[in-house]
């Protein structure tokens, strides 16, 4: 679990991980009001304005239930939606990442508040994202919308962070979460390279159809990977060979998100701000 305290300003002010001590609702509500608890502890009670949560699923029923990631089945249910909220005694802004990221790409990120429509691609275990038009997130009939994985079926090869952890492993290196490679180790690069060679081609994929789709005026490369598999993804997908685009319409730019894997708490922690003041 990430969490982050932000202030009145958007400024980041503590950043914490903890490791859970198992997956179900009431394990992650607890583990939230602990950690909300400690980033919290120097400021008055009444100076918090909310907890925002950034959660790997899709929603049913308007937000009201959750259907987690395969990787999070325990989560999958309105238990984990009903134990947050009674976790706190503030209110709680409960949101999947990739809107939660490009709210705050919108929010914080470079060109503040410049760029619109924005496109957050999302890039954890899978491959989701968000956007936001007019201001706003566009969320669709149940809060689903602008998820582009559909473009990679789950029994194909996939630009995710799921994909990425079985094609290393098969490649015999022992990685259990994404966190294993913040860096390039040299025993890593040959196969880490392929597919990240590929991957970038899948990603230019995405942002064709993005920008079929929304004609954004940026498109936000970020999520779960390490910082610097992201940019090489950007990097490559800008020399991806792809049948070229209706006449007139040239592919969004296609930029990395500047908070790299924290970027999913720091989104979470913008939502009482955004939905209070935006």
């Amino acid at each position: 679990m990430e969490l982050a305290l932000l202030n009145f300003r958007g400024a980041i002010c503590a950043t914490r991980h903890r490791i859970l001590s198992g997956a179900r609702p009431e394990d992650v509500a607890r583990a939230a009001a602990s950690g909300v608890a400690d980033l919290s502890r120097n400021i008055p009670p009444d100076s918090l304005l909310g907890v925002g949560v950034s959660l790997p699923g899709n929603f049913g029923t308007y937000r009201d239930l959750l259907v987690a990631h395969e990787l999070f089945d325990q989560l999958g249910d309105d238990r984990v939606i009903t134990a947050l909220r009674s976790a706190f005694d503030i209110p709680v802004h409960i949101e999947n990442d990739g809107t939660s990221a490009a709210i705050a790409e919108f929010m914080l990120g470079e060109g503040v508040c410049d760029e619109d429509p924005l496109f957050f691609l999302h890039i954890g275990h899978g491959v989701g994202g968000g956007a936001i038009l007019d201001g706003k997130p566009y969320r669709g009939a149940h809060g689903n919308a602008c998820l582009p994985g559909f473009l990679f079926p789950y029994e194909e090869l996939r630009p995710s962070g799921q994909d990425l952890l079985k094609h290393m492993n098969n490649a015999g290196h022992k990685i259990e979460d994404l966190d294993g490679l913040t860096q390039p180790a040299p025993g890593l690069a040959a196969d880490l390279d392929a597919w990240i060679d590929r991957a970038s081609q899948q990603i230019a994929l995405a942002q064709r159809a993005i920008t079929g789709f929304f004609d954004p005026a940026e498109i936000v490369l970020g999520g779960r990977l390490p910082g610097w598999i992201n940019k090489e993804l950007v990097e490559r997908a800008a020399t991806a060979r792809l049948s070229g685009p209706s006449r007139g319409l040239p592919n969004a730019p296609l930029k990395t998100s500047a908070f790299g894997p924290e970027g999913g708490a720091i989104g979470a922690a913008c939502l009482p701000l955004f939905e209070t003041f935006l």
